[in-house]
């Protein structure tokens, strides 16, 4: 598994509108976002409704209970719970997924801000606040599954479109096309062998954490059908290289592929971001990760 570094950080609309590209008409690199990112959804009329991402990670808050008893940000909108720990993990106790899961849906609904006024960026702002969701905690099982395609048809038989991977499978760094990488490309074209007819699921990796060098993408993100997504940085003025939202993470894995391609394909800020934190998380309060981030323009995209 892979996480991003725990650097406090108190917003997560301003992450919202760097992807939605609202911003203000300052000069590179001063750059910044502007308030108002629901507002924008709606005018655009794309919400995330009528989509599902299944988040694959360490789990989402209290799991199976997420409806009545999860976070604010996320409660009422999951539609299912895949557990891979045969009982044995009641809650996310980890963190990481609940993380995740608030960057991709989370509607920010505790009404929280960065600042006194109410029209500030909002604390816990996600990037599809109308889509659903699907918690798989794979990553709490038997790690690594015994078939990929467990996962992946996991998602898609709970009715998912986006799969959400903010994780590695611990092979290489740097290892270029390999045969995991070839098994999702398969996974892509058809992510429940199991079934005949045509399932339709985007997956989305985080390209990694073992930048700074050339080729550190981490395995199986050399994969030629998914999106991989590198870390971007967010504006936090006075927070040092964190104010440039035309930035790269230091530790964000870089491309190329080993083969020449260009990766990862896309990036998303993934530094300073909030978002939900598990009641029972053992996590510092803050992380990030910035694939969740661009995952879900592509809930909005479905959404049309």
């Amino acid at each position: 598994m892979e996480y991003a570094s725990p650097e406090p950080g108190i917003e997560g609309e301003r992450e919202t509108q760097i992807v939605a590209e609202n911003l203000d008409g300052a000069a590179a690199p001063n750059t910044a976002p502007v308030t108002g990112y629901q507002g924008w959804l709606t005018g655009v009329d794309l919400s995330g409704a009528g989509v599902t991402v299944a988040i694959c990670d360490t789990g989402v808050d209290t799991n199976a209970n997420n409806n009545t008893t999860g976070h604010l940000d996320l409660r009422g909108r999951q539609t299912a719970f895949v557990d891979y720990t045969g009982g044995g993990t009641i809650t996310d106790t980890n963190g990481h997924g609940t993380h995740v899961a608030g960057i991709a849906v989370g509607n920010a609904a505790t009404g929280q801000t960065e600042g006194a006024a109410p029209n500030d960026f909002l604390w816990g702002q996600g990037m599809a606040p109308g889509a659903n969701y699907v918690t798989q905690n794979a990553l709490e099982g038997p790690w690594p599954p015994v078939n990929w395609a467990n996962l992946t048809q996991d998602s898609t038989n709970n009715n998912a479109q986006v799969m959400n991977n903010s994780w590695w499978d611990l092979n290489t760094v740097g290892g270029g096309y390999t045969t995991n990488a070839r098994t999702f490309d398969q996974l892509v074209r058809d992510p429940n062998p199991s079934t005949t007819g045509l399932e339709n699921l985007t997956i989305v990796f985080s390209a990694g954490n073992s930048g700074l060098n050339a080729s550190t993408l981490t395995t199986p993100k050399e994969a030629k059908n998914l999106i991989t997504v590198g870390n971007s940085l967010t504006f936090r003025p006075g927070t040092g290289d964190i104010d440039n939202i035309q930035g790269l993470r230091s530790s964000s894995s870089r491309g190329p592929a080993l083969d020449g391609r260009i990766l990862p394909n896309v990036v998303a800020p993934g530094t300073n971001v909030s978002a939900p934190l598990s009641a029972t998380s053992s996590r510092p309060p803050i992380a990030g990760t910035g694939t969740p981030d661009t995952a879900n323009p592509g809930n909005l995209i479905r959404a049309c």
